[in-house]
């Protein structure tokens, strides 16, 4: 299998928004989940399940390696994002979890109370 270079997945990604293919942009998404905060407003009308689960593994998966405040701070503007797409109450039972499962964390615990979750 070729490898494909992360700058054509990103512009191929690009295409399917402008061009509306929603379905094929999810089916990217779920290959590269990293890029749910590019598209997941925009699929998240049509496919709230799916964008849910998706920034709720990418979120997870940012706090599994995170160890600096940076860090910190980036997943708790993820989080915001998240809740900006309009997943509020899953963005409370996400910061209640992470809170908990990270409690020997109190830098990530102080960003994850610091942030306003709208």
């Amino acid at each position: 299998m070729i490898p494909i270079h992360r700058n054509v997945v990103k512009r191929y990604m690009l295409i399917l928004e402008k061009e509306q293919e929603y379905a094929l942009l999810l089916e990217q998404l779920k290959k590269h989940t990293e890029q749910v905060y590019n598209y997941g407003r925009t699929l998240a009308e049509e496919y709230p399940t799916d964008v849910c689960a998706i920034f709720i593994s990418q979120i997870n998966a940012e706090s599994e390696s995170a160890h600096k405040r940076g860090q910190y701070r980036d997943i708790c503007s993820h989080i915001a994002m998240f809740s900006k797409v309009g997943y509020k109450a899953k963005v409370a039972e996400l910061v209640k979890e992470l809170t908990e499962k990270y409690s020997r964390e109190p830098a990530f615990v102080d960003e994850l109370m610091k942030q306003e979750y709208e």
